[in-house]
């Protein structure tokens, strides 16, 4: 364990710096972390949407991001494989060019804001690129891991979006997903305090727009 843990800290070190891994060190001592509104959808009842725009391309598997990667500059999003044994990423190419990733993680995992259980996954790490944004790419890459997972077997899946992501809290509703509560992550001398406060469903949407707004 202690080997794995040693890696992803060096990689995460190379990915932002001596100083980056020095605030998030001080963050998770007291005081860092955020609120995350936790969306879930039903893969019963769920149906994909039809796909709407023909430039837009899905490539699923590590020897596709792997590829990305030697051709792009990518954020840490596109190295959840090396920072925390990420298996399954998602991307998103627009005519060609990559401009998304998503990533899927399923009961084992290492998740951040919740602890899976049987048939149940998380859509994680989350990225567009500011040049690709607005141009329905999350949607698109969402609905190919949804159908994917349905497919597979899994009954629901989750994601969650900080309060302050006001486009991402919009966007992930036009895949299916539906707020359920919020996840308060606090960090005290290097442990994660999580405490879930579910929505009333009859005003999960209100509050959720309240934050996108």
């Amino acid at each position: 364990m202690w080997p794995r843990r040693l890696s992803s800290l060096i990689e995460f070190a190379r990915l932002v710096g001596w100083a980056g891994v020095h605030r998030a060190i001080r963050a998770r001592l007291y005081g860092g972390g955020g609120d995350f509104v936790r969306f879930a959808v039903d893969l019963a009842g769920w149906q994909a949407p039809a796909a709407t725009d023909p430039a837009i391309e899905i490539r699923r598997g590590l020897i596709e991001l792997r590829a990305a990667r030697a051709s792009i500059a990518a954020p840490r999003q596109f190295y959840e494989d090396r920072v925390r044994g990420g298996r399954r990423p998602y991307l998103g190419l627009y005519d060609g060019s990559v401009g998304h990733i998503s990533w899927v993680f399923s009961p084992g995992d290492q998740t951040r804001l919740i602890r899976l259980g049987p048939g149940e996954v998380e859509l994680d790490g989350a990225y567009t690129f500011p040049s690709h944004r607005g141009r329905g790419l999350l949607s698109a890459v969402e609905r190919a891991i949804l159908s994917d997972v349905k497919a597979e077997g899994a009954r629901v899946a989750y994601t969650h979006v900080s309060v302050e992501n006001r486009a991402s809290l919009r966007g992930v509703r036009k895949t299916g997903f539906r707020p359920v509560g919020i996840v308060r992550l606090r960090w005290l001398l290097g442990f994660a305090l999580r405490r879930y406060i579910p929505f009333d469903a009859a005003d999960a949407e209100a509050r959720v727009e309240a934050y996108a707004r």
